[in-house]
């Protein structure tokens, strides 16, 4: 039927109020814009009162296309649409993508997730062709060297992987199975071309898409999908398209909470975070938190408080690992990398930043820690914690920085145990001679201090 941009969505909306529904809908780009995307449409599709029967919701990390094509192929239990969502859909997924699922796994992993992390995992196993028992009781160390770096895209190091271990035997221990590695969607393209019953309804949303399959183009044909990419151009169009995003997306969530912010703060915003909404949303919140009981937020405010994650990327993979994002701090290295951000300084921006959490993981350890409570806002952690910071510390980085940089490194410090920390800066030490002795691939020990400090400690285990 159609393909539309994100801006055209009320548009849809109208035409679906008036009957004009599509058997089919495809969202993809922006996880931020396509998840919004995709709750209006839904909303508008199926009513809140026929959704115990009528709506069907399947998280991508168990998507298995066989229960979809079920679904899709069941008539309503009640006479109205009934609607089949896939959200984060893998049905695009290639075997290019293998490396990048193992990272998601790892993050998984790290945030205790560990269904998800195994999921993960058997996916990114499938991909490359191997099998459970290829892994299982360690038996993923005898893949050569040169193999793994073919299937994953990455050298194997056997210190940083052994979650691994953990990780299968969650999946044993819990019968989660190796994904099939048919092509999907193949299956469900044929299923699409038959047509669906008539009031049968598929949503998916994924956050990339080959637009040279022949899914795409199938839905594309017979449905409608819907572009909730940013414009990406420098052009002057572009730009404004852009701005004009934001801004709205600005307004739409400032006006929950009772706050403005003018044409000037929004573009020292914008400055600073660049045009990415989930970062710009992360940013906005803090701002939003910064601000308390004052209902307009300034440029003053956005130079005090944002992120410097545009005009400072050093500063950026510092927070990312303080967040232990291990999957968007390789983002963000290889781009240090590419503009020829030398690997000694890279080295030591990570230092400087796991030094800081130690100052804040040791004064909660000691007696004026007890102030502290991580789940405070906050106006609270500037009225209560930082008068106990100012007397404790004299000088260096605790008494020199902005209250609301310390309020995001104490959060951050609350990831990791303080052995976690100490722990890191024997990577951090060894890293650095590789770095000046070694022949090893700068790219690789850097990637390989990233995965470690965020992995965490070496004898976490699993329930």
């Amino acid at each position: 039927m159609a393909r539309i941009n994100h801006s055209k969505v009320e548009e849809l909306l109208d035409a679906i109020r008036k009957g004009n529904v599509s058997p089919v809908y495809l969202l993809y780009g922006d996880e931020f814009l396509y998840k919004s995307v995709f709750k209006a449409i839904t909303d508008c599709l199926i009513p809140r009162s026929d959704r115990v029967l009528n709506y069907e919701v399947i998280e991508g990390h168990s998507e298995n296309v066989h229960d979809t094509i079920e679904e899709l192929n069941t008539f309503p239990m009640i006479p109205a649409r009934k609607v089949v969502a896939v959200r984060e859909s893998r049905i695009f997924v290639s075997k290019k993508d293998a490396g990048a699922i193992l990272t998601r796994s790892l993050t998984a992993f790290d945030e205790k997730k560990y269904r998800k992390a195994a999921l993960d995992f058997l996916q990114a196993l499938a991909l490359t062709g191997w099998s459970l028992e290829d892994v299982t009781g360690g038996a993923w160390r005898n893949i050569s060297d040169s193999e793994w770096r073919k299937r994953f895209g990455f050298d194997r190091d056997s210190e940083k992987l052994g979650w691994i271990d953990d990780v299968v035997r969650y999946a044993l221990d819990h019968d989660v199975c190796l994904p099939s590695v048919e092509d999907d969607s193949l299956i469900l393209e044929e299923l699409l071309k038959k047509g669906l019953p008539a009031k049968n309804i598929l949503v998916l949303t994924t956050s990339f898409v080959d637009k040279r399959r022949t899914l795409f183009k199938t839905i594309e044909k017979i449905g409608t999908v819907i572009d909730c990419s940013i414009p990406s151009g420098t052009g002057k169009a572009d730009r404004k398209r852009q701005f004009d995003l934001f801004r709205l997306k600005t307004e739409a969530i400032l006006k929950k909470q009772g706050k403005s912010m003018d044409h000037a703060a929004l573009s020292a915003l914008l400055d600073r975070t660049g045009y990415d909404l989930r970062r710009f949303a992360g940013e906005l919140e803090k701002l939003i938190d910064y601000a308390g009981k004052r209902k307009k937020i300034t440029a003053l405010d956005v130079g005090k408080v944002s992120e410097r994650t545009r005009e400072d990327p050093l500063y950026e993979l510092g927070n990312l690992i303080g967040k232990k994002d291990a999957t968007e701090s390789i983002a963000v290295l290889h781009n240090l990398l590419e503009n020829d951000c030398h690997p000694l300084q890279i080295l030591a921006s990570i230092a400087t930043h796991v030094r800081k959490l130690i100052l804040a993981r040791d004064f909660v350890h000691n007696d004026s820690g007890r102030t502290w409570n991580p789940g405070m806002r906050y106006p609270a952690f500037q009225s209560i914690v930082c008068p106990e910071i100012k007397k404790r510390a004299a000088d260096g980085f605790m008494a020199k920085s902005h209250p609301f940089v310390l309020y995001n490194t104490f959060l951050q410090a609350e990831k990791f145990e303080l052995a976690e920390l100490l722990h890191a800066i024997s990577f951090l030490v060894n890293a650095d001679s590789d770095l000046k002795t070694s022949p090893r691939s700068p790219v690789i020990v850097l990637e390989q201090v990233i995965l470690r400090i965020c992995k965490g400690r070496k004898d976490r285990k699993m329930p």
